[in-house]
């Protein structure tokens, strides 16, 4: 059991302030504070969960789907999905606090319909970022790669 596993199981609640950008725009990563709870009830599709990776890392992201007794988990701000047996769960996302806002999660109606409309955007999020990546390729194969000393040649 890890550390976090630990606390948790022994105080009823987690506090962190997550790193990274994976869960914007809903969890801003050096910013908001979240609290982590012992999951009472059966996890559902769009739950943000407290997890660990076989490497030891603990990740907040959100349950896609389920499949072949695995969650489907991905970051708001990710387009891959991680396999994640129910053993690896630590908590369910309770509350984030941004500023001077708590956003309780658990039965926020309005912070779930939210939430479900950002991942039923996922195609289309996806599709936009493949063509943003496929065009940034396109031009630096016609004009070549920018090194950043084009502004110094020109001033000499």
């Amino acid at each position: 059991m890890s550390q976090k596993a630990r606390f948790l199981a022994e105080n009823g609640f987690y506090v962190t302030t997550p790193a990274g950008n994976s869960m914007r725009p809903f969890i801003k990563g050096g910013e908001d504070v979240v609290t982590v709870v012992p999951y009472k009830r059966e996890m559902r599709k769009y739950d943000a969960v407290l997890y660990m990776r076989k490497n030891g890392e603990h990740v907040i992201h959100r349950i896609v789907g389920k499949k072949a007794g695995l969650f489907l988990i991905r970051g708001d701000n990710c387009y891959y999905t991680e396999r994640i047996p129910r053993e690896s769960v630590i908590g369910l996302v309770d509350r984030v606090r941004r500023k001077d806002k708590e956003i309780l999660v658990e039965g926020n109606k309005g912070y779930a319909f939210l939430v479900w409309c950002w991942c039923m955007l996922y195609p289309l999020r996806f599709a936009g970022n493949a063509a943003k990546r496929v065009g940034a390729k396109v031009i630096r194969g016609i004009f070549g790669r920018k090194t950043g000393n084009e502004k110094r040649a020109k001033h000499r």
